[in-house]
């Protein structure tokens, strides 16, 4: 399977939980998905953005802070591969 479609059904994950409120899984996976989109120069990257501040514009300022630097945190951890 290519990235590019795991990136697809990444982001497609990340809709369906954004549709149902949950917003951290979403932003998970829609992060998820633009890394690699962005890696791969692909122009659904744009799409994934656009998500990604949808969900900004759902939730405070701070939460969503906290949200990118959960998952931030969970990428630079020194045991993820």
């Amino acid at each position: 399977m290519g990235l590019e479609v795991i990136a697809l059904t990444t982001a497609q994950i990340g809709t369906l939980f954004s549709a149902t409120g949950r917003y951290r899984e979403a932003l998970q996976n829609f992060m998820t998905a633009a890394a690699i989109f962005e890696k791969l120069g692909s122009p659904y990257l744009k799409t994934v953005l656009n998500c990604i501040d949808t969900i900004k514009q759902e939730l405070d300022e701070e939460q969503f802070s906290q949200y990118l630097r959960n998952f931030s945190d969970l990428y630079n951890h020194p045991h993820h591969p």
